[in-house]
């Protein structure tokens, strides 16, 4: 059975929202949110490399949002600053990581295939 929450949003007062199984949310942090905002969150799939967060890859949908998809798309944050590499050795351990990584890029992708065309039930 789906999981279901529902939320007090600050327009459209409780919103009841049926989970897509992917879905992390805790719900509940959303109250008093506008129903546009209110969001579905797969699991963070971060990239790190040497201690540093160099990518994170998730799951998100917005069901209410009027401007945006509100079918599932991947969402992925950028931001961790700049990582030096300080030799050709550190540079080719970094570019293998990479490679690695893609794997589980390319594993995002085939899941948010599934979730977007229905076998994984989206929304």
């Amino acid at each position: 059975m789906p999981r279901t929450a529902t939320v007090h949003t600050a327009d459209h007062g409780p919103v009841t929202l049926t989970c897509p199984p992917w879905c992390r949310t805790d719900h509940t942090q959303q109250d008093g949110n506008h129903r546009a905002d209110l969001v579905h969150e797969g699991a963070d799939v971060p990239f790190v490399y040497a201690g540093h967060r160099l990518l994170t890859a998730a799951l998100r949908a917005w069901p209410f949002d009027e401007t945006a998809a509100r079918r599932p798309v991947l969402a992925v944050d950028l931001s961790d600053g700049w990582h030096t590499c300080e030799s050709p050795a550190q540079v080719r351990d970094l570019a293998n990581k990479l490679l690695a990584h893609c794997g589980v890029l390319w594993s995002l992708a085939d899941e948010l295939a599934a979730v977007q065309d229905g076998t994984n039930r989206s929304m």
